[in-house]
């Protein structure tokens, strides 16, 4: 309560500036407005910076796989290289599976104890 007995609880003074309840509606209603397109434009900034970073990074992976295509060695991350593969043991090599033992092999067989005439 005030000095005068009025109750002014909740109560606040607008400050009089000759303006009417219309020109601070107007002004309210603008100030929303700028402050919504100054959101927007924010907003609007980051996906087009998202959207730069995206190409930049897309023109970096299209160059660098027109590099690679134009390379004329191959290029490890496309066909990696593999070790060699080792040579099939000697006793495979010797014989093919499921041959009689003969020819030019016999000696060796009968020099190990072998028989001959073997089926492998």
């Amino acid at each position: 309560m005030d000095s005068e007995g009025e109750d002014t609880e909740g109560y606040t003074d607008i400050p009089d500036d000759g303006k009417t309840d219309a020109e601070r509606d107007e002004e309210l209603r603008l100030a929303q407005e700028e402050k919504d397109f100054q959101t927007r434009m924010r907003h609007l900034r980051k996906r087009m910076n998202r959207a730069n970073g995206e190409y930049e990074d897309l023109k970096k992976k299209v160059a660098d796989m027109k590099a690679r295509f134009n390379s004329p060695l191959p290029d490890p991350r496309i066909c990696p290289q593999l070790p060699p593969i080792p040579p099939p043991p000697l006793k495979r090599r010797r014989r093919p599976h499921l041959t009689i033992a003969g020819g030019e092999d016999e000696d060796e067989d009968v020099l190990a104890g072998g028989n001959s005439n073997r089926i492998y």
